[in-house]
C-alpha cells in the first residue's frame, strides 16, 4: 500500500469550498422598520450558511455584496430575486474570490449620500475591487478614499 496517497476518508484532508462574491442592486419597497428587521434576520441566518456581506443604501436604492460558498450564495440570490420586498433587481456579478472582503460582517449596513452611492454602483459595474475596498475601509476605519 502506498502511504503517500490520500483518501477522501482521510480526516487530515480538508475539503476546499469555492468562495464567490455576488453583487446586486435593487429598489426597496419596505420602510426603515422593515429594513431593520430584515437586517436582524440576515445577521442571524447568514452565519449559519457561512455568508458575509454588506448592504449599502441610499433612499430606496440598495447595493448588496454577499460572500460565501458558491452553492449557498447562488441559492440565496435566487431567493432574493423573488423577494417581494424589492424590485428592479439586477445582478452585477457573481464571481469566484480567493478571500472575503467582508469576513467579519454577517451583514454590515451602510447608508451613503447620492453621489457616493452612484459612484460606488458605477465602480462595481466596471468590475474594479477599489469600490469594495472603500466600503471595507469605511466600515473598519471610518475613512472613505474617494
Amino acid at each position: 500500500m502506498n502511504n503517500n496517497s490520500t483518501s477522501a476518508h482521510d480526516p487530515s484532508v480538508q475539503k476546499v469550498t469555492s468562495l464567490v462574491q455576488a453583487i446586486y442592486t435593487s429598489r426597496s419597497l419596505i420602510g426603515e422598520d422593515q429594513q431593520s428587521q430584515l437586517l436582524a434576520e440576515c445577521r442571524v441566518k447568514n452565519p449559519k450558511n457561512d455568508v458575509s456581506g454588506v448592504l449599502v443604501s441610499h433612499d430606496e436604492k440598495f447595493l448588496q455584496v454577499l460572500e460565501g460558498p458558491a452553492s449557498h450564495i447562488r441559492t440565496l440570490i435566487g431567493k432574493i430575486e423573488k423577494d417581494p420586498r424589492h424590485t428592479e433587481f439586477h445582478v452585477i456579478g457573481i464571481n469566484p474570490i480567493s478571500q472575503r472582503n467582508f469576513p467579519d460582517w454577517s451583514m454590515a449596513a451602510l447608508s451613503l449620500d447620492p453621489m457616493r452611492f452612484t459612484q460606488l454602483v458605477d465602480d462595481c459595474m466596471a468590475g474594479g475591487n477599489e469600490a469594495l475596498e472603500n466600503i471595507r475601509d469605511f466600515l473598519c476605519y471610518g475613512i472613505w478614499k474617494k
